[in-house]
């Protein structure tokens, strides 16, 4: 199964939970969504299916 949960944490920011199982494998992952002025800033920390943990960080910037 597939699951999301999405909460705000404050006025800036959103965190988005993901879990998923197959069997035996299992991934679970968050996504945090912030607001920084014109920036929207991505941050995703998980663990990858081998087990090995992983963060990734982007910013997109308001287009005008």
């Amino acid at each position: 199964g597939y699951t999301v949960q999405a909460k705000r944490i404050d006025a800036q920011t959103i965190e988005v939970i993901q879990k998923s199982v197959n069997g035996t494998n299992t991934y679970e992952g968050k996504t945090l969504y912030q607001v920084k002025g014109d920036t929207l800033i991505e941050t995703i920390i998980g663990t990858r299916r081998s087990g090995e943990p992983f963060k990734f960080i982007e910013n997109f910037e308001r287009t005008k």
